[in-house]
């Protein structure tokens, strides 16, 4: 089961766009229904559609592209998130995109987050993005930047943070896998303890945690 989509130029610069559930008949039978999360400038990100016989098909319009999330909600109560990166062109074909992942952090964890980023460059050859001071009118950077994100990686350490907080509750609100790293010996949050936790050891243990973190990623299905 997966989403496609369909665009379609109506002016310059402004497209018409629909997404869709594809799948067998009988696993579309089994759906009960499927949230859309768009992205959060729209006035309504978030939609809901029930509708079997069109699919759940969703309708939009605008000139920017942005990753679709859905959350599958089947009959029998299972729950699947898919993903569909919305493209406009037309049926042309688009490269493999490399999966970017959000590091949060904070100033105290400084050392921590550039070993993440050895790791995602070096070992795991994924990209990454970090939160900048928001340009003038742009409010919803770090917003963007996790909503585009497909995974995003929460250092933890005994330092706590607020700010690292504020971009996990982000993530789940945009419904963006949260990957938690604890620095050394640090208590777990209890808002994460029901997640892949990976520890991050002393110098030492890079290949280690790098097969861990990959692990995590793939449970989260961002590799593939």
């Amino acid at each position: 089961m997966k989403l496609a989509q369909h665009a379609e130029l109506k002016a310059e610069g402004w497209w018409t766009w629909s997404v869709w559930l594809e799948g067998d008949p009988t696993d579309l039978d089994a759906v009960e229904a499927v949230t859309y999360f768009l992205h959060p400038t729209f006035p309504s990100p978030v939609q809901i559609r029930t509708n079997r016989e069109d699919r759940f098909l969703l309708q939009g319009n605008g000139w920017g592209e942005f990753i679709v999330r859905a959350r599958v909600a089947f009959k029998d109560g299972r729950e699947e998130i898919l993903k569909q990166q919305l493209h406009f062109g037309g049926a042309r074909p688009h490269p493999p995109r490399v999966p970017t992942l959000f590091i949060s952090h904070s100033l105290a964890d400084a050392e921590a987050a550039e070993r993440v980023r050895q790791t995602l460059e070096h070992d795991l050859h994924l990209d990454y993005v970090e939160p900048t001071p928001p340009e003038p009118g742009l409010p919803l950077s770090v917003e963007n930047l996790i909503q585009d994100s497909d995974a995003l990686i929460a250092i933890v350490s005994d330092k706590e943070s607020l700010w690292v907080q504020r971009e996990i509750d982000m993530a789940e609100k945009l419904h963006v896998p949260v990957v938690p790293v604890i620095v050394g010996s640090a208590e777990i949050p209890a808002s994460l303890s029901s997640r892949q936790v990976i520890r991050l050891a002393d110098v030492g243990q890079e290949r280690q945690f790098a097969e861990s973190l990959g692990k995590a990623l793939s449970l989260n299905h961002v590799l593939v």
